[in-house]
């Protein structure tokens, strides 16, 4: 004889069955919340470690945890309400250049998050972290959401692959993926510069509520060097590609890969190892796709 199981809800957006669990349940005091705002932090930290150490799988945890302290939703965005909660002024951040829209765009990413000290970029601006999470990320001219904030390009990791392991993958994140950026892919790099964004405004708020995380040093948003945007345009039916960047030092690393479906190649960016530290030369060739 078997048992009937008990029909179980979907769960769509982010459980609002878990909500509905939650009417009358008693609420978290301020205290308990900073103490499990600070839980979070030092996952993320953990989780950053390991994943700078080589350990990529940690990305999706990385992903789980940005997407509490970031994401949108009731039980998500943990940064600004600590602000709001304990009065706190929002942290800001430096980003580069913002996405402009312009004919014939077909993928660009903008107001990317950007080291605190050795700004070179005249388009480099200060956000309050709630105006960086409204502002645009990607902007893909083939994809189901054409324009995608910082604060939805968060919750589209922590959904996708974090805190669930969602049967579709949002095509922004697939298309993300074709792209390298200073020695690794463009996905991967934004995942962490948001991430970063979250452990240093931790690092800065929770000492103002009494609840230091542990003292680290500054996390750097790639260890190679930093991306400040892209754009892909069609310009007469042939890819331009348009980009900044900045070194850390001189190497060798491949700084930008693009797909380039138009000319069925790849068109690689490296930099050459140079001696001056005030001029980093460039090569650019196409391959084909492997």
């Amino acid at each position: 004889m078997t048992s009937k199981i008990p029909h179980m809800p979907p769960c769509p957006a982010c459980c609002p069955y878990s909500a509905d669990m939650s009417k009358g349940a008693p609420t978290l005091t301020k205290d308990e919340f900073i103490a499990q705002v600070r839980n979070v932090g030092l996952r993320l930290t953990s989780h950053l470690d390991h994943l700078d150490s080589g350990d990529l799988a940690l990305a999706d945890d990385v992903a789980t945890v940005t997407r509490i302290l970031l994401g949108p939703g009731a039980g998500n965005n943990a940064i600004i309400r600590l602000c709001r909660q304990n009065h706190l002024e929002e942290p800001t951040l430096l980003v580069g250049p913002s996405v402009e829209i312009e004919k014939g765009t077909v993928f660009a990413v903008g107001s990317i998050p950007t080291p605190d000290e050795g700004a070179t970029n005249p388009e480099e601006r200060s956000l309050s972290l709630n105006a960086w999470l409204s502002s645009m990320a990607v902007i893909s001219a083939s994809a189901a959401r054409w324009a995608t904030t910082w604060s939805q390009l968060v919750a589209d990791f922590g959904n996708t692959w974090g805190a669930h392991l969602s049967p579709t993958v949002p095509d922004v994140l697939v298309q993300a993926k074709l792209f390298g950026a200073v020695g690794g892919d463009l996905r991967t790099y934004l995942l962490r510069a948001a991430a970063i964004v979250a452990e240093r405004s931790l690092q800065e708020l929770l000492p103002q509520v009494g609840a230091a995380l542990p003292d680290t040093a500054p996390r750097k948003i790639s260890n190679d060097g930093m991306l400040e945007g892209l754009w892909v345009k069609l310009v007469d039916h042939a890819p331009a590609l348009s980009f900044g960047f900045m070194l850390f030092e001189p190497k060798v690393v491949e700084v930008f890969r693009s797909p380039l479906p138009v000319l069925k190649k790849v068109m690689v960016v490296r930099s050459r190892d140079t001696d001056a530290v005030d001029k980093v030369d460039l090569e650019m060739f196409l391959e084909d796709p492997t």
